[in-house]
Order: C-alpha cells, then sequence, then structure tokens
C-alpha cells in the first residue's frame, strides 16, 4: 500500500500533536523521550549429533530453574562429541563453557570451561568433548554459558542422552525428506503410503493438517507456495524405535492480486524405524497467516485474518468502535470511527530472522475504552527489546489519544514460557482501578501498576480447588487442607473488590462448581456420607446444588430426594448433572439432570466467522458493528515511552507442596495436572509423556516392550474373599515385604495407603485409563492391580502382542487374557488400575 504525501502530512501532524497532549496529559514538564524498541543482540546455538544439525536453541539472560527446560533433548552417540555452531549476529564471542546436570539438578556432571574455538564471519564453531560419566540411556540436562562483548552469562538448555543405537540418522532423514516432498506433488507421491486418509481428517482448512488428511491437502492444494526457510530439526522425545520431532519454518503464498502473504508453519512427526522401513505414527501441521497492516483485505463490516485458528484472541470498546486483536505474535487495533489502524506492539521488524519470528511468547488483551486506550500483556520469552533473553509478564498500555505505548511493570519468572502460558491461560485479570491479577505458580497476586507494589490474594492454592467466571472478574476458592474437606468458600468480584463468604454447618462440606455470569454456584455434601473406597478414591455426593447471586443472596437451590449429584459442569447457560444413589460398594448411577440459567450472556458486537475460498479454503474473519470507511485506512505507527524508572517486579517465591504431573505431546506442554490418572489419560490421547517436577519419568506412550513376563511373581489363592488384599500381598512379596493385608484393610487401611507404608516409589491409581497406558508399568517390571467388571480384582504380570497374562485370586492361577476382551472387560469396570514406579536409587 503506497502512502502518500496527504497520509504523511496527517500522520506528523498526528503525532506533534501526541505529543503535546501527552506532556499535558501526563503533567510533567518536559515530552518523555520516545524511542523504538531495540534489536535483538542474542546469538543462537545448533547442534550436530550423528552428524545431524539439530535443536535450535535460544538464550536465556536470566538463570532459568534447568529441570522445566525440556524443550528439546540431543543424543550423543559413544564418542561423546558434540559439535556445536554459534551465529553471532555480529556479536563477539568472549567465552564458552558449559555443564552436565542430572534432571532434578540436584547434582553436578561436569562442569567444562570450552578454550578452542573458532570464529567464523557471523558464526562461531566448537565440539564440546563431554566427559565419560554419563550412564547409558539416561536423560540429563546440558547448559550451556556464553559470554559476548554486549552480553554476559547467556544460558542455552537442552537434554542429552548418550545411546549408539537411537537411529538418529535415519528418523530424521525420513522426516526431512517427507517435509520437502510436501512441497513437490510428483515426488510427494512416495508419501501416500504413510498417510492414513480417513473421515477424521479436514480437508477444508490449511490451518491444521494430519495424518488424516487428504494427500492434495498434505501438499498444500492448489496454493501458489514457496518456502522462505528451512528448518532445523528439533527433536523432542527418542528411544530406541520412536522420536517425536517438530519443524518450524516460513512459508509465502502468493494471492490473486499477485501479492506474497507470509506465514509461520509448524510440522510435528512422530515415527518409528524398523530394519524395514521407517513408520509414521503422526503427523501434523499448523500454518498461520501474519497479518499485513499495509494490505488490508476489508469489506463493509468484515475484516479477513486469512489462514489461521477459529480462537481469536480479541477485545473491543464498549461502544464497538475500537478493536484490538492479536494475529501471529503481533497486536493490532482498528478505530473504526477514525479510519485507522495501528500495530500495537511487534517483535517482529524482520520476519526471516530466527530471533525475531521466534513464537516462545503470546499477547493477551486485557482491555479496550471508549478512548482507544488498550492495556494487554506479553508474556513468555522476550525475543528483543528492554528484556531480551528473560520469560516474564510485560504489562503495557497503549495510548489512542497520544499514539503512545507504555510498559507500566515487569515480571520475570525463572520457568519457561510454556508453564508461565498454562497460567495466563488459567486466569489474568486487570481491573477499572489498574489492579492486575494473575495465577503464578498456584499463588494469586494483585499488582498495583501504579505504585508497582503486589499482594498475595491466596497463596498455595490447589488449582481443582477455586473457580473462575468467563470474564476473569469473579473469583471463588475453597477454605480447607484439601477439596474434600472444605467448610468455607471465599468469592471475590475483582472489579469492585467485594467479598461474600459460603459457609455449611459444622457436618457439611461444600464445593465450588463455578459462576454463570456473576452467579455462583456450588455444591454440599454431609460429611457421613464423604468415603473412600477400598483402593483409596475420595467420592463426594452432593445432596444440594445452590445458586447465589453476587450479593451473598441464594437464588436458587437444587435438591433432589434419595439421589446425590457425583458431578456437576457447566455449559454455556446450562449446569449438567451426573447423579447417582449411594451403595456399599459406591455408586450407582440414575438418569442425568441439568438446571437452565435463564439469564442470556451478554454479547459483545464484534463477532468472529468463517468464509471459504477456493484456494486458501477456509479463512477467519472479523465482523464489527460499523462499516469501514470507504477511504483508505490511515496507518499509524506508535512509538514506545522510554520508561525511567525501574518498572522491575519480582515476586517472592512462595514455597509450593503441591505435587504437580507435566503432559508433554505433539512436541510441547499440554497441561499440567496434580491428578496422576489425568494427567496419564491425557499423555494416552496424545502419544504424549507425563514427568513430574523433578523430571522422572511418570508415564510413557512410546518407550514400552513389545513383550515382557514378571516371573518373580507368586500366585496366590483368595481365601479372605478379599480378592484385592490378595493381589496386594503379591505385589508386596515381589518387593520384599510380607504382610497381611486384609487385616490391614479390616483395621481401616486402602489399597493406596498400604503401598505407600511398604513401597518406595509413587503409588499410581488411575482411573477411567485404557489397558495400554497401564502396561507401560509392566514394561517397567511393576505388576498392575486392575478391576473386572464383577468387581474381582486380578494382577497382571505380563503381556505380549495378543494376550496379557494375569494372576486371578479367584482361581489362584496365571493364566492369559486375549488383548482385546481384556481391553474391553477392564474399560467396562471403568479403568481402574493400580501399581507403582520404584523410587530411583
Amino acid at each position: 500500500m503506497k502512502k502518500t504525501i496527504i497520509k504523511a502530512i496527517i500522520l506528523a501532524v498526528v503525532f506533534i500533536i501526541g505529543i503535546y497532549f501527552l506532556t499535558i496529559f501526563r503533567g510533567r514538564g518536559e515530552v518523555d523521550q520516545i524511542t523504538n524498541m531495540s534489536a535483538p543482540t542474542l546469538p543462537t546455538l545448533y547442534l550436530n549429533s550423528f552428524s545431524e544439525d539439530m535443536n535450535e536453541l535460544h538464550g536465556y539472560t536470566t538463570e532459568m530453574e534447568a529441570n522445566y527446560m525440556r524443550d528439546t533433548i540431543t543424543p550423543l552417540s559413544s564418542d561423546l562429541t558434540l559439535p556445536v555452531t554459534i551465529k553471532t549476529y555480529g556479536e563477539q564471542i568472549k567465552k564458552i563453557s558449559y555443564e552436565v546436570r542430572s534432571l532434578d539438578t540436584t547434582r553436578l556432571v561436569e562442569q567444562t570451561d570450552v578454550t578452542d574455538f573458532k570464529e567464523e564471519t557471523d558464526t562461531v564453531t566448537t565440539t564440546f568433548d563431554i566427559k565419560n560419566l554419563l550412564e547409558e540411556d539416561k536423560e540429563y540436562i546440558l547448559k550451556i554459558n556464553i559470554s559476548t562483548k554486549t552480553a554476559e552469562n547467556i544460558n542455552y538448555y537442552t537434554r542429552i542422552i548418550k545411546n549408539e543405537n537411537l537411529k538418529v540418522k535415519e528418523k530424521l532423514n525420513f522426516i526431512k525428506e517427507f517435509n520437502q516432498k510436501t512441497f513437490d506433488k510428483e515426488a510427494a507421491k512416495d508419501l501416500v503410503i504413510y498417510l492414513e486418509s480417513n473421515a477424521y481428517g479436514d480437508n477444508s482448512n490449511f490451518h491444521r493438517v494430519n495424518i488424516n488428511s487428504k494427500f492434495e491437502q498434505v501438499t498444500w492444494g492448489s496454493l501458489n507456495i514457496k518456502q522462505e526457510t528451512f528448518p532445523i530439526p528439533e527433536i523432542k522425545e527418542i528411544d530406541k524405535q520412536t522420536a517425536s520431532v517438530t519443524l518450524n519454518y516460513m512459508v509465502s503464498v502468493q494471492n490473486e492480486d499477485s501479492d506474497l502473504e507470509y506465514c509461520n508453519v509448524t510440522e510435528y512427526y512422530r515415527v518409528r524405524y524398523t530394519q524395514d522401513r521407517n513408520y509414521l505414527l503422526d503427523f501434523e501441521r499448523t500454518m498461520s497467516q501474519m497479518f499485513d497492516e499495509e494490505n488490508l483485505v476489508c469489506k463493509e463490516n468484515r475484516l479477513t485474518l486469512g489462514i489461521r485458528d477459529q480462537n481469536i484472541e480479541f477485545k473491543e470498546s464498549n461502544n464497538g468502535t475500537i478493536v484490538s486483536f492479536v494475529q501471529e505474535g503481533e497486536l493490532y487495533w482498528i478505530n473504526l470511527k477514525e479510519n485507522k489502524v495501528a500495530k500495537i506492539f511487534s517483535f517482529k521488524n524482520n520476519i526471516s530472522d530466527a530471533r525475531e519470528n521466534y513464537n516462545q511468547y503470546d499477547i493477551k488483551v486485557l482491555s479496550v475504552d471508549d478512548e482507544g486506550n488498550v492495556d494487554f500483556i506479553v508474556y513468555g520469552y522476550m525475543n528483543r527489546g528492554n528484556y531480551e533473553g528473560q520469560v516474564g509478564i510485560d504489562a503495557l498500555t497503549y495510548n489512542g489519544s497520544t499514539n503512545t505505548l507504555e510498559e507500566n511493570v515487569f515480571i520475570p519468572s525463572t520457568r519457561p514460557y510454556q508453564i508461565l502460558k498454562e497460567s495466563v491461560n488459567r486466569f489474568v485479570y486487570q481491573n477499572g482501578q489498574r489492579k492486575l491479577f494473575v495465577d503464578m505458580d498456584n499463588t494469586i497476586y494483585s499488582i498495583d501498576l501504579i505504585e508497582r507494589t503486589y499482594d498475595e490474594v491466596v497463596s498455595n492454592i490447589n488449582p481443582d480447588s477455586y473457580v473462575i467466571s468467563k470474564d476473569n472478574k469473579m473469583i471463588a476458592w475453597q477454605n480447607g487442607e484439601d477439596t474434600m474437606s472444605a467448610t468455607k468458600i471465599t468469592i471475590i468480584n475483582l472489579s469492585s473488590g467485594q467479598r461474600n463468604m459460603v459457609s455449611v454447618e459444622e457436618d457439611e462440606r461444600v464445593l465450588p462448581i463455578g459462576f454463570m455470569d456473576d452467579d455462583f454456584i456450588y455444591g454440599v455434601a454431609k460429611t457421613e456420607d464423604i468415603f473412600s473406597d477400598i483402593t483409596g478414591t475420595t467420592l463426594f455426593p452432593m445432596y444440594c446444588i445452590r445458586i447465589q447471586n453476587n450479593i451473598g443472596e441464594i437464588i436458587d437451590e437444587y435438591k433432589p430426594d434419595g439421589i446425590y449429584i457425583v458431578d456437576a459442569q457447566i455449559q454455556n447457560n446450562v449446569i449438567k448433572l451426573t447423579r447417582a444413589t449411594l451403595e456399599e460398594a459406591g455408586y450407582s448411577y440414575v438418569s442425568d439432570d441439568s438446571i437452565m440459567n435463564s439469564l442470556e450472556s451478554e454479547e459483545g458486537k464484534t463477532k468472529t466467522n468463517s468464509i471459504v475460498s477456493e484456494t486458501k479454503q477456509q479463512q477467519q474473519q472479523l465482523i464489527f458493528a460499523t462499516n469501514f470507511s470507504s477511504n483508505e485506512p490511515t496507518l499509524i505507527h506508535p512509538k514506545q515511552i522510554l520508561v525511567k524508572e525501574d518498572i522491575v517486579l519480582k515476586m517472592k517465591a512462595t514455597k509450593n507442596q503441591q505435587d504437580k504431573y507435566y503432559v508433554y505431546g505433539k512436541g510441547q506442554l499440554q497441561g499440567i495436572y496434580r491428578n496422576i490418572s489425568e494427567a496419564v489419560t491425557k499423555a494416552d490421547q496424545l502419544y504424549g509423556v507425563v514427568v513430574d517436577d523433578k523430571q522422572e519419568y511418570i508415564w510413557e506412550r512410546g518407550n514400552r516392550l513389545i513383550r515382557t513376563m514378571i516371573s518373580q511373581i507368586t500366585a496366590n489363592q483368595d481365601t479372605t474373599g478379599n480378592s484385592l488384599a490378595t493381589c496386594l500381598d503379591a505385589m508386596l512379596e515381589l518387593e520384599g515385604t510380607n504382610v497381611d493385608s486384609a487385616a490391614l484393610m479390616e483395621r481401616g487401611e486402602n489399597a493406596v495407603s498400604i503401598l505407600e507404608q511398604h513401597i518406595e516409589g509413587k503409588i499410581i491409581e488411575l482411573s477411567n485409563a485404557s489397558l495400554s497406558a497401564a502396561l507401560y508399568y509392566v514394561s517397567n517390571g511393576a505388576p498392575v492391580i486392575a478391576k473386572l467388571s464383577s468387581g474381582t480384582r486380578v494382577l497382571i504380570v505380563g503381556y505380549d502382542e495378543l494376550n496379557i497374562s494375569v494372576m486371578n485370586p479367584d482361581t489362584g492361577k496365571i493364566y492369559k487374557m486375549g488383548m482385546n476382551d481384556s481391553t474391553n472387560e477392564f474399560e467396562a469396570a471403568g479403568g481402574r488400575f493400580i501399581t507403582y514406579i520404584r523410587a530411583q536409587k
């Protein structure tokens, strides 16, 4: 879009007027210094192993918690040499060193200064000769530290593993070849045997393509596409059989007007290598278009954003004339009334620079007012600017009157973007008094953006014990040691500061369910009805559901006679209720019910929409309440106010005793859970892994033996009428402990508590889990107690491709069950399994 002289004059006048009003508005005797965001300075690192380039690493200028830095893994050959290339971008490298630690960071294995490195134009190369102190097939943390002329102590993180038999070269070559062939339809014919095209594949949208998509979709349809950057493979997980790898690159697409549109592409591969061939177990590609404010595709009140996901992050002013939205890591602002468009925030001055177009951050819009002011946060890894190389939350304000951007506060974090993202996605809110509320590591903070101070609203909160309204304005949490023992709930309106309290009788317990607009929904159970079954699972049958308004008045109560509510979920304007009657063995489910909300939720004026074109297929749009002017919108370019005082606000770390489980799949963190069973179920769906805070593996989908048998198990016959106790005795006998589990259970112990007392390690209790998920623990040498549909417990002690081997206490024998039959049998019983992970010595 060509800039005219008139536009230049208008822009200059707007800028001068803006500076004038800025001086008056801020009450200062001099004009604030206006600046541009500083260019990136940190080098990038590239590793080479088994003669393959891999794992582009970005630098951190603060010391990170290394046990959470598990973005990539770098396999090492038996000679333990690791060639490293540093792309300097003109920076002079002064010093290089590295250290190797255990995954939990507690043990330093090696610390070495690198003195031999070769400097070339824009690159430095060296080779790390890692000492032969690594155990075979065990993961470690490698932290690389470099210093440049302008920055000291830049840290780079990866995991390393020593194993000669991982077939790294074969797996990576297959992935790179697959990627390149998708751009050549003739060559891509070889790829058909790897695809699993079926009805589950979406062939109407280039934003997400997967292994189930058709050949034509995988090979970019009729897009006039060109690969602009070539990806360095990033290995996420690897074992002898499988590997999970991502590729990140940029493409250009020529549109109908012959203009180039640029998109970022991420591909995820999960492959298995055999001597005969490679197998593609999973493939997923996402494509997201960068927004071009100089070539708007707009008509009447519709703005086309192009190929991207449907979840558009945006907010609008009350009158609907000003809208701010996020696209591919950039924040835009549109004033429909004044016919103006601005790119408020972006790291991407040069989209081909791997540092500027690095996707480990995101933007969230907090508010937009009728004057055009926008409050927002940038959170994650800071690609450039004042906090380059740090992770944190940067709270900023765009002033629509002066066309300037100002930082309010920067909150640093020592954990990577993907963990910070989980917290921000769960909860963040800013009220009209310029108080920012954030959840960081299960502590909710209130941050005063004017005074740059903070308070803890509630600390060490269990994510399962608090609920948030849809607009994040209302929050409610239990007051109690755990979710099943609370007698009170605190409710805060973060906009007004008003607090309400829910209290129940001494013989009752209360559970928060959620919000409908400002109305709060909670459930109440009698203490005598709450119990743990023989496996240790706590059941919380609620005899009533109550709804109270924002001033604490009960406006509705659901209290069925003789029926209990065992689960309640809010979906849109309906509360879905799972109901049951209580039996000695647990629940007996009856028909579900629901509670309707008579109030309609207020919707904004701006809507989202999908359109379809023949070439680009599905594209996303914003539909505004007001039409665009017939004239071309004026582009304005905000400047940043240079803040003179220190705005870094370091939070005091709170000691968190809660066990947490991290699910990684498809190349990224997929969720943080407190419940092992939920984490394993999620990882099972994604062919992923579960690790704890110490990075110890809790579960892996790919790393399982084809067949195994725990031969030391002694088959016993149940003589007590308690098959679970007999299975526990056999399990504990394997671990060298003789226990009378039946007698302990008669005294009130349950299966989990018995195992916790006598096994050194972590007890794993699964529900609604697949047999396949449970067999991972058998592969690791731990038998698994499984529940049959009859209620009897059996002990799984082995498996092969067709059968599982179980010890059945009813018969006192070990016998085989067909894999398909046993899968269906355990599923019918609720997927209930108990096992353990031995403590690492």
